[in-house]
């Protein structure tokens, strides 16, 4: 097969027409017989006697490397239950690992939404996508705005030393809460709070501390982002 390396194409059924399909997410591919090409192969996959074991038959997800790219996918479909059916995303020209595999699929809304349906259909669960230390962060800045309704003008209110302190406050915490002692303590919680908010900059409601440390580190270092923007909006005035 002929095409861009990392092109992204998600092969299955859509809905919209029988018969399993090849849907370009990113990248291209040489001509449209090049595409035909791709079809074909997809589709002979599923006979191939090297792939027997590929494919579960409880319909767990897989990820095979093949020497022109990497698909992952599960042998059924959510619009057809008969016998070769199959939800993919296949890369061409490069191997990834199944968690990356799972970030591209969380990335295109189209396969986001076709793998959704075919773990719906079959009660499936998709590998967990693990999210790495600088992404768990901005989505909890990004919580903290859209949730929280801590956005632009909010923050305006307070100064960057308020954020920095707040950020200090949940990383200290979390070093706390690394002690056994606090294992099975019903009040460790409030015993952190309590610590807390010595120097937590806001009225109480808002500490809301935790035994899961990752979870506290994470709020502390996004309150440092946080602290960071609003540093910028001075400048910016």
């Amino acid at each position: 097969m002929e095409a861009e390396k990392g092109t992204v194409v998600y092969f299955g059924t859509s809905g919209r027409s029988s018969g399993h399909h090849a849907t370009l997410l990113s990248g291209s591919f040489k001509d449209r017989h090049e595409e035909s090409k791709f079809e074909s192969w997809c589709d002979g996959l599923s006979s191939r006697k090297d792939l027997r074991g590929f494919w579960p038959t409880n319909g767990t997800f897989a990820t095979i490397h093949f020497e022109c790219g990497t698909w992952f996918g599960v042998n059924l479909s959510p619009h057809d239950d008969r016998g070769g059916s199959k939800t993919v995303l296949y890369v061409h020209g490069l191997h990834l690992s199944e968690q990356q595999m799972v970030k591209l699929v969380n990335k295109f809304p189209f396969a986001r939404r076709m793998f959704s349906e075919v773990c719906a259909k079959y009660k499936l669960t998709m590998p967990k996508e693990k999210l790495s230390g600088a992404e768990l962060i901005a989505n909890e800045r990004q919580r903290q705005i859209d949730v929280e309704g801590y956005d632009g003008g909010h923050d305006k209110e307070h100064s960057y030393k308020e954020f920095a302190q707040a950020a200090i406050t949940y990383l200290r915490l979390a070093i706390l809460a690394s002690d056994e002692t606090l294992q099975g303590d019903r009040m460790a919680v409030e015993k952190l709070k309590q610590i807390g908010m010595s120097d937590w900059p806001w009225e109480e409601g808002t500490l809301k501390p935790s035994l899961d440390i990752k979870r506290m580190i994470v709020k502390g270092c996004a309150l440092g982002a946080a602290s960071v923007d609003r540093l910028i909006m001075d400048e910016k005035d």
